[in-house]
């Protein structure tokens, strides 16, 4: 059997991983490194990510005759496709926002029309009254107006008594739910619900019973973390890294795992209807009384794979 390559990232004088090529590459298309960057397996030696060929997106066929010089345009030849790429990426994320909004033009025409619409209403019927009221108004004398002074603060005094008689039941006192903190370090029972966490270096974390519905996992290094018991619904784990990882009884429902490494995890009584697991690796993953992806319990003893009870 192969051994992944783990490769570390050299940025800035900062010093990132390991991670696989895969996860290199993904970071190439996101425009988070460039193939001008430094990379090593040792940590001693560094060199280029372009010497590289398996850490390179859509590569150029070679030619084992070419000369330096074809090797620099095919180099030129493969940064051009990745700046299209992007730009290709940038250009779709513009037309759906176009497509998704109306034109402030549009927006604006709308609001102002109604807006004096609702002013001439408003308007004419203020108008009415005022004439109205004026014109039927009665004369009030001091004593009249002195008269419903009293009354008034008579009233107001009566409320004010009434309300501090009242008591007030503490348990239905309603203090909001807790509010998030996605810069909180990582703990059990945390609430990091929808946060971003992609490519974060969590190995040995304790996250057991934590709040994590529809957090952004994807390519984060989860080796040896506790997620046991964890909400996990919606989240995305795709080439997350979950070797040795703790997932007993966590609720995976709807969560995207494709390309995750879940080797040798503990995913005993784990909930995992509807997940995604596209290229997931579970090669010694424990799965006893798993609930599987059709809703189906997976038998004692299922390593590996979901056995049918």
């Amino acid at each position: 059997m192969s051994i992944q390559k783990l490769w570390y990232i050299k940025l800035g004088g900062e010093i990132q991983g390991p991670f696989p090529a895969k996860i290199i590459v993904q970071r190439i298309l996101l425009n988070r490194v460039t193939i001008h960057d430094l990379v090593s397996l040792d940590k001693l030696a560094w060199l280029p990510i372009h010497e590289f060929e398996e850490l390179l997106p859509q590569a150029s066929p070679q030619d084992e005759n070419a000369t330096s010089e074809v090797g620099q345009e095919a180099l030129k030849w493969r940064e051009e496709r990745i700046k299209a790429s992007h730009r290709w990426m940038d250009e779709r994320t513009g037309e759906r926002r176009d497509e998704a909004m109306p034109s402030a033009h549009m927006a604006q025409d709308t609001l102002r029309a109604g807006s004096d619409r609702r002013k001439a209403s408003e308007d004419g019927h203020a108008y009415y009254l005022r004439s109205h009221f004026l014109k039927h108004m009665p004369v009030f004398s001091a004593r009249h107006r002195y008269v419903g002074a009293i009354i008034f603060l008579a009233l107001t005094g009566t409320v004010i008594m009434l309300g501090m008689q009242v008591p007030v039941n503490p348990v239905k006192v309603d203090i909001g739910a807790v509010s998030l903190d996605c810069s909180k370090s990582a703990e059990p029972e945390i609430n990091w619900r929808a946060c971003d966490k992609q490519g974060v270096w969590l190995q040995d974390v304790r996250l057991s019973g934590a709040n994590l519905i529809g957090t952004r996992f994807n390519s984060a290094v989860l080796k040896n973390a506790d997620l046991s018991y964890a909400n996990l619904t919606g989240a995305d784990f795709s080439y997350a890294n979950l070797i040795h990882a703790k997932l007993i009884g966590a609720n995976l429902q709807q969560a995207n795992l494709t390309y995750a490494e879940l080797q040798d995890a503990d995913l005993r009584q784990a909930d995992l209807r509807g997940a995604t697991l596209d290229n997931v690796a579970l090669t010694g993953a424990k799965l006893d009384n798993a609930v599987w992806l059709d809703g189906s319990m997976c038998a004692p003893a299922s390593i590996g794979q979901c056995n049918n009870k």
